[in-house]
């Protein structure tokens, strides 16, 4: 984090990963999203798909002051993050929501959620249908901005290489 500068925002998204297209992912994930781990202009990766703890914390809510970031996805149901850095407020082991900060995993992924609905538009080579057991690729997203050239994106995977241990099953 000490090359981006003052113009950087940081946040946390996902991917939803059909079972019966893990293997394809991981042999070429850029074949189905093509803006992983590496710079781009465009931004789309659906609209409402953010991991966020709090009602209060942005979006993008990581400035570059970020000291570190920990993610605890060890009780799937209940994932925790942690966080501080400088001009912002620690953050220790909220509980991780999605769907704008407002659907905790104890609850039960549905194809009527608003991030299921826009990441399935987004990817519908990804698209995860009911009863589907389904797994959740965790994304670093730096976004950069330029005078010059508007919004630069790099967006990290994070859990790629242990994709297996984020499974749920997507409901009606």
């Amino acid at each position: 984090m000490d090359s981006v500068t003052e113009n950087t925002t940081i946040s946390l998204r996902y991917v939803l990963v059909p079972e019966a297209k893990l293997d394809a992912f991981r042999a070429n994930p850029n074949q189905f999203v093509p803006i992983l781990n590496k710079w781009s202009l465009s931004g789309a990766l659906g609209k409402y798909n953010y991991l966020q703890h709090d009602l209060e914390q942005s979006t993008f809510f990581f400035t570059p002051h970020l000291r570190w970031l920990r993610l605890n996805f060890t009780d799937r149901n209940a994932p925790t993050m942690s966080y501080s850095g400088e001009g912002i407020p620690a953050v220790t082991n909220e509980l991780v929501k999605r769907i704008k900060y407002e659907k905790p995993f104890s609850e039960t992924w549905s194809l009527q959620d608003a991030d299921v609905i826009s990441v399935n538009k987004t990817f519908p080579e990804l698209a995860v249908k009911a009863g589907e057991k389904f797994y959740l690729l965790i994304l670093f997203r730096v976004k950069e901005m330029s005078r010059r050239n508007g919004e630069y994106f790099y967006t990290y995977t994070l859990n790629l290489d242990n994709l297996e241990k984020f499974y749920y099953t997507m409901n009606e």
